[in-house]
């Protein structure tokens, strides 16, 4: 009976991830997609405009900030031994939030190297219009590596959660744009810009976030290393609203962005932490 209760505990969990990750999804394909075909028609209607050269910039917009969720979300779905509907769709959107940090991470990677080096191989695929295959290509491959060893894994297949390799990698991922946010800003800086103020106040955010995410699943009934990547998955969540609202909300009603994000990022965050603190229980630490 205990055992069948955890595992409904924790289905209502999986299906906060599907819901909220179908959600963000949805609004972000519809912002990116809409705002740009309002721009191609823009184009269009301005016979000075070099059609070619701006369509092929479209694009690379609509494939960068689609393709990492979805490469990761098929990916994840397909490296599950997990026949049910919901264990695979639930493991495709955790991959898909890994993705989007890889691809975040390779980006500002591409950032720091050009600000080092301004015409270096790197800075030449930028402006060719190409260098958004690069993170594309980066997330399929870190993405497919680890979904490859998560699906051969030996003995019975763990929930991803718990799965360590991802756990690590998500980390790393959003450790490492903490700290390159800041040091790509005052790179730039060096060369003119005027933004590191602004840079490092968004790298305390980020680690702000999944700081106080961790504070209130503290008390959760699990493993301390479980609470570390749960209240990661949380923070991601909320920094991918802030991008949906961004790619959505802008676009049609720019006068509301501001207040829209902040709604929906604590109605995000704050359902989040609600779901998962029933779904796992409290009292005891692992």
């Amino acid at each position: 009976m205990v055992k069948k209760q955890v595992r409904q505990q924790h289905t209502q969990y999986k299906h906060l991830i599907v819901a909220v990750g179908y959600i963000l999804f949805t609004c972000a394909a519809f912002g990116v997609l809409f705002g740009q075909v309002v721009h191609l028609w823009h184009l269009v209607a301005n016979p000075h405009a070099a059609f070619e050269i701006s369509a092929s910039l479209i694009v690379s917009v609509l494939v960068s900030a689609l393709a990492p969720a979805v490469i990761g979300y098929f990916v994840g779905d397909v490296s599950t031994r997990d026949r049910r509907r919901q264990g695979r769709h639930y493991t495709g959107i955790m991959f898909a939030l890994l993705a989007f940090w890889v691809s975040v991470l390779t980006n500002e990677i591409m950032s720091v190297g050009e600000s080092i080096s301004p015409n270096n191989a790197i800075s030449l695929a930028l402006m060719l219009n190409a260098g958004f295959v690069i993170p594309i290509l980066v997330t399929a491959l870190v993405i497919g590596v680890l979904a490859y060893r998560y699906h051969r894994g030996r003995g019975k297949q763990e929930d991803i959660i718990n799965y360590r390799p991802f756990g690590v990698s998500l980390l790393a991922a959003i450790t490492a744009t903490i700290i390159l946010i800041p040091l790509e800003q005052f790179l730039m800086d060096m060369r003119g810009s005027n933004g590191f103020g602004d840079a490092a106040i968004t790298a305390v955010i980020l680690l702000a976030a999944v700081c106080v995410s961790y504070v209130f699943l503290m008390d959760l009934r699990a493993h301390n290393w479980q609470k570390v990547i749960l209240a990661a998955v949380g923070s991601t969540l909320a920094v991918v609203t802030v991008y949906t609202v961004q790619l959505s909300v802008i676009i049609i009603a720019p006068s509301l962005s501001a207040i829209t994000m902040i709604l929906s990022v604590l109605l995000v965050w704050l359902l989040y932490i609600l779901i998962t603190r029933q779904s796992y229980g409290t009292g005891k630490r692992g």
